[in-house]
């Protein structure tokens, strides 16, 4: 269906330079989805940086066509201070309101939220109407780190009434302790749309 690709890892147990040059050299958190599905429209939706994160932060959300109709589907990377973390979701929430109009089946939200606190995201979740769905199928899973994952920093959000959550797994830490693909887990997800 979709897939989320960051920027190279830069805090694993053996760090790759060359990533880690890369990313502070651009001075953005790089961000990217890719489609099977039809791309309608595109958007990047800066979410400003701190003095603890100079990188600027942002979402990637694209609108997609499917059999049943548009979807707008999104990858983002918060920032790892909490103030500014929570910050950038107001902005993110203000940001996907905009963007969710009537002809659309609903909105998927996907990456690493940097918040491990579940109370920061009462007003994305309840008024703001996303759902977790890790939540909607009880199971939570620690991503970070990947090698030996203790906290639940990356997370699938979606909103929409025919959007229907059936799947939900992470990526074996044994795996990724091996490959070193990034510090976090990789979160598998599958959505049936009604």
């Amino acid at each position: 269906f979709f897939l989320m690709i960051r920027r190279p890892p830069r805090s694993t147990q053996s760090r790759s330079s060359a990533a880690s040059d890369v990313y502070k050299r651009q001075g953005c958190e790089g961000q990217s989805v890719l489609s099977k599905f039809k791309v309608v429209s595109s958007k990047c939706i800066p979410l400003g940086c701190s003095a603890e994160d100079p990188n600027q932060r942002q979402a990637v959300v694209i609108t997609v066509e499917t059999e049943k109709g548009l979807l707008d589907f999104g990858s983002v990377h918060l920032t790892y201070d909490d103030d500014n973390a929570r910050n950038q979701l107001r902005i993110l929430k203000e940001e996907m309101n905009v963007l969710l109009t009537e002809d659309k089946l609903g909105q998927i939200l996907v990456g690493d939220f940097n918040i491990t606190e579940d109370r920061f995201f009462e007003g994305f979740v309840g008024e703001g109407g996303f759902k977790e769905m890790g939540d909607c199928l009880g199971i939570r899973f620690p991503t970070f780190p990947s090698w030996a994952p203790m906290e639940r920093l990356d997370r699938v959000f979606f909103r929409g009434p025919r959007i229907i959550p059936s799947f939900l797994d992470r990526e074996d830490p044994a795996v990724t302790q091996a490959t070193m693909n990034s510090d976090h887990l990789f979160l598998f997800a599958e959505f049936e749309i009604i």
